[in-house]
């Protein structure tokens, strides 16, 4: 009985160490797929100058995320032409930000 015992609790231990993993790698997936999860976020553009000159340097971010080239991403300015709606993963929207940062940084007088 002794050695029955031994067994069952190392089948338990290693049971309870593999679900504690898998629970480690799926809240990494989770987090993953947050970051590669697609969402439309609008974005002010009207300080920017022309709107199909920033759509262009905005597709260089992850070019093949981008409808034009196979990906799910798009972009179009708003009827105003003072917005761009933006549909992409949350990693390139935060490299879109960045950039429009960038360039609003650069035409500010220093």
């Amino acid at each position: 009985m002794k050695w029955q015992f031994t067994i069952r609790a190392l089948l338990v231990a290693v049971l309870c160490i593999g679900c504690a993993l898998a629970g480690f790698k799926f809240g990494q997936s989770v987090e993953r797929r947050r970051e590669r999860a697609f969402y439309t976020r609008v974005y002010p553009i009207g300080d920017l100058g022309n709107p199909d000159q920033l759509r262009d340097t905005l597709e260089t971010i992850d070019p093949h995320s981008w409808d034009p080239l196979g990906g799910l991403g798009h972009c179009f300015p708003s009827d105003d032409l003072k917005s761009f709606v933006v549909y992409q993963t949350g990693e390139n929207h935060d490299a879109i930000a960045a950039v429009l940062k960038d360039l609003r940084d650069a035409r500010q007088p220093k």
